[in-house]
Order: C-alpha cells, then structure tokens, then sequence
C-alpha cells in the first residue's frame, strides 16, 4: 500500500515537472529516468533529476507562457534549490540543466529575484561543464602516470585529439611527437571554471539574462565569431564585421566560453595565475576575483571589464560559490 502512495506521489511529481519543462525547455540524460534514485555522481549535485526523453536526444524546446519565470520558479522550489543552503552546503544544486532562458525573464518585478532565478539556472550548468573537464583531467592524468613509452595508439590519438581542442599543437610543430611538455600544458588548460567568475561574467555579458543575444541566440557569454548563423550587435562600429556567437542551447555556450579561457592564447597568464591560486587542490579564498584581474582582454572596455566583473562578485556575495568549484574535484586541480 505504502508502495502504490510513493509510485503516484513519482508519477504526480513527474507530470508536474514535465509539465513545467514544457515552459522552459529542460533537458537531463536519460540515464536518470523517471525519477531513479542513484549516488551523486558528483557531492556538488542531488542525487534526484529527470530525463525529459528515453533516448537522451538533445531537446530545444519553444518557451510560450507568460508565466514561465513563475513556473520556472516553482519547479526549482519544489527540489529545495535554495541558494542559501547551497552557500552553507545545507543543500545540494538540483541536476536540472535548462536548454534556453525564459524570454519573459525581464518582467519579474524584482530585480533580486530574478538575479537568484538566473543564478539558479546558471549553476548546474557550470557545474555540468565542470564535471566533463574534470573527467578529461582525469584520463590526462593517467595517461601522463602511464608514461609516454607505453601508450597504445589510440591512447596516443585521443591525447593529440585533446591537444588539438585546447590549441596546444598550435606551440608545435604539427608532426612533433608526444611529449611531457604537451601533457604539461594541456593540463595547465583542462581545468576547471571558478564558478563565481563564470556566473559574473554571464550577468555581465547578458544584463543578468535579459540581452537579445542570450534570449534569441542562447549567448551567455558575448563570444565573438566572423562566421554565418550569429547575430549582429546594433551598436556595432562601422566597417565592423563581427557577430555575436549564437548557439543550440544554453550548455553548448558554457562549454564554449571554458574552451575559450582554457584554449586562447588571451589568456596564458590567467591560466598561469588559475594554478597558482591552487593550493592543496583547492582555489584559494577570493580566488575568482583574483583571476578576473586577468581577464582584461575579454572585452573591448579592458580595464573597466574587470571592474565590472568585481563589483559583481563583490555586491552579489559570488564568492560564497567558490567552496562549489572545490568540491568538484577527486583530482589534482594542480600538476
């Protein structure tokens, strides 16, 4: 009897959470179906999500009711995604990864709500990104321990496939064989996000998830590109010819934005000073406001930008997500 209340009570909570997915466009693998219950893969996540489909396909959803930031509201509310509990680790982040903001995001009255609705989105998707860097490092790692002598070629093929997605071969010559500096520098790049950092510069980047850009392109974090399918600034200079980077969904521009800090030759010296601010294998207090003052070259303002970036973390309390980038781990965030 006990067992037939709990299986309506899954099934009640699986229709309202679907329902509400309709709105907003969310999308969890579909390892975790129908309300499974298994150990976090990470102490970072809960351990309950949803799969939106079966077969784990990719699912871009349109967002047409007008009280889908309400709506959107309610369902983070029903798995407890309290941001105070998070910062006092309380609670875990809910493992629910959203495809696109709700376009309506801006009519929310309160300016504080919606900066903790768009916080609330944002998480679980650095934490997502975060998650696939650390397992690459993972294998990096491993590889490394193997030794170079003893590597098959398929481990050789993949190690020079991750030389190739962090820009490493572009220090090398293309024929050069493998060798420990490569490993050294790509595990200087595959590294993760500070996640205050990343949450400052999408609210930068978008005016806290209101821009044309995010709305319309999924952009969350200004990334510029001269090929088709971006979108054009209105205030861009005459003779300019660069778009902003439009994308599928909302995960695909977080990974994005971590190839490029861990890839572009812009930022060596923040990777360079990212190490640093590791110690022990965790980021050192006030990490992420640290590395912004590295990050001048994001923008065109420069200075400023970084400016920017600070007072966002400072007036936001961003900093108190640090202990989430820490927590990540179960390798060496260090060499």
């Amino acid at each position: 009897m006990q067992r037939n209340k709990l299986n309506a009570y899954l099934t009640a909570i699986t229709i309202f959470l679907l329902s509400a997915s309709i709105l907003v466009g969310m999308f969890i693998p579909s390892s975790l179906f129908n309300l499974k219950f298994r150990p976090p893969e990470n102490p970072s996540l809960t351990r309950t999500t949803l799969s939106f489909d079966d077969q784990g396909s990719q699912k871009d959803l349109a967002i047409s009711k007008k009280d889908a930031p309400l709506a959107l509201i309610r369902l983070l509310g029903s798995f407890d995604f309290d941001l105070k509990k998070i910062k006092s680790r309380e609670s875990l982040v809910p493992n629910l990864i959203f495809w696109r903001l709700p376009h309506n995001l801006q009519e929310l009255s309160e300016v504080a709500i919606r900066k903790k609705l768009f916080i609330k989105i944002l998480l679980p998707l650095i934490i997502d990104r975060n998650m696939q860097i650390q397992k690459k490092r993972q294998q990096i790692f491993n590889l490394k321990n193997i030794g170079i002598p003893n590597l098959r070629n398929n481990q050789k093929d993949w190690i020079f496939e991750q030389l190739k997605y962090y820009k490493v071969l572009s220090h090398y010559n293309a024929e050069s064989t493998l060798n420990i500096e490569m490993f050294d520098e790509l595990l200087l790049r595959a590294n993760i996000l500070p996640i205050p950092l990343a949450i400052a510069q999408a609210a930068v980047e978008t005016g806290w998830g209101t821009s044309r850009f995010a709305l319309d392109g999924n952009s969350l974090f200004g990334q510029w590109t001269w090929k088709k399918g971006g979108l054009a600034p209105s205030r861009r200079e005459v003779g300019k010819e660069h778009l902003v980077k439009a994308f599928k969904n909302l995960r695909h521009s977080v990974e994005n934005y971590a190839q490029n800090l861990n890839s572009s030759a812009f930022y060596n010296r923040f990777r360079k000073a990212r190490l640093k601010l590791i110690k022990n294998d965790r980021y050192v207090n006030n990490a992420s406001s640290r590395l912004a003052t590295h990050l001048s070259s994001y923008s065109q303002e420069g200075a400023k930008y970084v400016e920017k970036i600070l007072k966002i973390i400072s007036i936001n309390k961003l900093a108190d997500f640090e202990l989430l980038s820490n927590e990540l781990r179960d390798v060496s965030l260090g060499r």
